[in-house]
């Protein structure tokens, strides 16, 4: 029996696109190493915390995808952002590489695409202002 893999949420959807959108903010620069780094300490980070466990930077299934895309089976002891960094040696193409490879897998799964930045600004902002008017104590928050 096959494990149901789960959508990532629209939190973790909204930081993706921003990181994509502004990597050097959140990695130092635009690396698909800083990015697999940094996609781990936001995993431990949420198990140490306790958070949801829906909260999934990526979804399960990932390595799998990566491995049928770039070697045509899944019997591999490369993780996926190896798979991708062999294929594309310059940190800063694979990083993108990634992204495309990313969408082509939630949509692969009957899932969204991670949106672009554009596409959700304001929709982000309205939703950090309110978690900063909750934190106060805002009623009409």
């Amino acid at each position: 029996m096959e494990k149901e893999i789960k959508d990532i949420t629209e939190y973790e959807r909204w930081l993706l696109a921003s990181l994509k959108k502004r990597p050097g903010m959140y990695l130092g620069k635009t690396s698909l190493t800083n990015f697999v780094n940094w996609s781990n300490g936001y995993g431990i980070a949420m198990s140490i915390t306790n958070n949801d466990p829906e909260h999934n930077i990526l979804p399960d299934g990932l390595h799998d995808y990566a491995a049928m895309k770039y070697l045509g089976h899944t019997e591999t002891s490369y993780g996926w952002f190896s798979l991708i960094l062999q294929k594309e040696p310059d940190e800063e193409k694979a990083f993108y590489i990634f992204f495309e490879m990313l969408d082509e897998y939630l949509v692969s799964l009957g899932y969204e695409p991670i949106p672009e930045w554009e596409d959700i600004k304001d929709k982000l902002s309205d939703y950090h202002q309110k978690n900063i008017a909750q934190k106060r104590g805002d009623n009409n928050a």
